[in-house]
């Protein structure tokens, strides 16, 4: 059992009453509770750790876009938290002004000042096709994008590579942004 999310529970009664779950006992499931910071009205937080979740293979697609860039740094900063395994499949995209090697390079630095090992590998041709194509063909659990820019009326908009990973991919794709 995993919970993804803190939930609040009433401090006079932590197995029942007004602000319980009822029917969610995380110390039988494997789960490690701590207490969080107290909240308003008598009432404290729960965080709960799983112990026993499987690492998640995560793959993340690289351009080397500023948005790319900064998508590496924040997925680097969330696998070290969760720690799923991280995959960097760097991609040739006609929108960035920088070179493969160049981003390889970029995405080492960040992995380095990070204290972090994740496997990067070149992905050849159509960018969106081969990123679905090596998730399913490698069974990873999710796809991680960097992009989506807003537009001046605030809706997101994101490029063709994202695009064809978002509508085409039988696994979790986020866009980091």
């Amino acid at each position: 059992m995993t919970l993804k999310r803190p939930f609040t529970v009433c401090a006079a009664s932590p197995t029942g009453g007004p602000g319980a779950r009822r029917g969610r006992h995380p110390t039988a499931a494997g789960v490690d509770p701590s207490v969080g910071d107290g909240a308003a009205d008598g009432e404290r937080t729960l965080f709960y750790r799983a112990t026993n979740v499987p690492s998640m293979k995560l793959l993340l697609g690289v351009g080397g876009t500023d948005d790319s860039i900064e998508a590496v740094r924040k997925t680097v900063a969330r696998a070290d938290r969760t720690g799923h395994d991280l995959t960097i499949a760097i991609v040739d995209d006609p929108a960035s002004e920088r070179d493969p090697d160049r981003v390889e390079a970029l995405v080492r630095e960040i992995l380095t000042d990070a204290d972090r090992t994740a496997t990067v590998r070149h992905v050849e041709g159509d960018p969106g096709p081969r990123l679905v194509e090596l998730a399913e063909v490698e069974d990873f659990d999710e796809i991680a994008l960097g992009g989506g820019k807003k537009s001046p009326m605030g809706k997101i908009r994101i490029g063709t590579m994202q695009e064809f990973v978002l509508l085409n991919a039988h696994t979790t794709v986020s866009l980091v942004r």
